[in-house]
């Protein structure tokens, strides 16, 4: 009765982590769109404003982007735990370490999109890396850094957890 229950729980996470992936798209679809129009008043130019909504719209598609793709990615692991029966399997760990992998990059391709957007406004500090950090340019998310950490230490347990999995069926 438990199993059925988890199960059911496990299910609807699915369903939510779906539901989340749409809207998230909806909301990356509309804040593009959105920033498009805003950026289409300026005109192209060397003005640095141009530069700087080029990057933020760049930003906000590539995260949003990675936002989609770790819903995905829950709900094709609430899937696989579903239909396996258990969360001890190389797909679970392979889908915790690609959610990690995400995390990551989601709290540092941003500031590098920033940075490049901001060398093309100010070329004469291009490798003045002392002027770009203190003017706020390149900055870590360190919140999914942590997040990315706490993903990549599941994964390692999910993986030892596959191992005794394995050893326990195997022993029977």
């Amino acid at each position: 009765m438990d199993t059925n229950r988890t199960t059911d729980k496990i299910t609807e996470l699915s369903k939510k982590a779906s539901i989340a992936s749409i809207l998230m798209a909806i909301a990356a679809i509309s804040v593009t769109v959105l920033r498009c129009v805003s950026i289409a008043a300026i005109e192209k130019s060397h003005e640095p404003e141009y530069y700087i909504g080029i990057g933020n719209i760049l930003t906000s598609i590539i995260q949003n982007l990675i936002y989609v793709a770790m819903f995905m990615i829950c709900k094709s692991l609430f899937d696989g735990i579903v239909k396996q029966g258990t969360p001890f399997r190389t797909e679970t760990v392979s889908r915790l370490k690609l959610i990690s992998l995400l995390l990551a990059v989601s709290s540092t391709v941003p500031s590098f999109i920033s940075y490049i957007c901001y060398m093309i406004i100010t070329p004469s500090d291009l490798f003045d890396l002392r002027s770009s950090l203190t003017n706020g340019v390149l900055k870590v998310n360190l919140n999914y850094i942590f997040a990315a950490l706490l993903f990549f230490v599941l994964t390692v347990i999910f993986r030892y957890g596959c191992q005794l999995q394995q050893e326990s069926d195997e022993t029977l």
